[in-house]
């Protein structure tokens, strides 16, 4: 992929639900290659604004199964606008890059990440695909995970005391460590 560290013009950014939508019609059966093209059908499941991200998460659903990708835009929309990315003019071990060009090393470290565990091919860990680096802005295209994040996992074993909540938390734990 020929992407640069340059910074890209926010004039130019498409950050619209539609293009994201769009997107990933043109390319679920690219990246889930179980789903059927000609029953495949993708909505917005939530966007979620930050101080300094977004977040989209669209389902692609053919009547069989149905998948999750978040789109990331790892930046703040505004604050690219006005070109404000230094906060103070204090020592730097390194060159202070702007914020919109986070999509790239945020992409690049997923996906090192990414290989890494599938090459230790171990049913213990689940791997998440990292899908594309959009242009225009920079913007990561991943797969949601289907199972529950560690502090949803958290809250119902310390609500919930039940034996087969304590040894599955007990063996998400394991291979935590692991």
């Amino acid at each position: 992929m020929a992407t640069t560290l340059s910074k890209p013009q926010s004039a130019g950014f498409d950050v619209s639900e539609e293009r994201f939508v769009s997107h990933l019609g043109r390319n679920a059966c690219d990246f889930f290659r179980e789903l059927d093209a000609t029953k495949t059908k993708v909505r917005l499941v939530h966007h979620a604004k930050r101080p300094h991200s977004q977040l989209l998460e669209l389902e692609v659903n053919d009547g069989r199964i149905s998948r999750n990708v978040i789109y990331k835009i790892p930046f703040s929309l505004e604050n690219s606008e006005t070109n404000e990315f230094s906060a103070t003019p204090r020592p730097r071990l390194f060159p202070e890059i702007a914020p919109t060009t986070n999509g790239l090393r945020e992409f690049r470290a997923l996906e090192a990440i990414e290989r890494h565990f599938r090459a230790l091919d171990d049913e213990r860990f689940g791997v998440i695909s990292i899908f594309e680096l959009l242009e225009s802005p920079l913007v990561v295209v991943m797969e949601k995970s289907p199972d529950g994040d560690l502090k949803s996992l958290l809250k119902r074993a310390t609500r919930f005391h039940t034996k087969s909540n304590s040894e599955s938390l007990g063996c998400v734990f394991a291979n935590v460590g692991t």
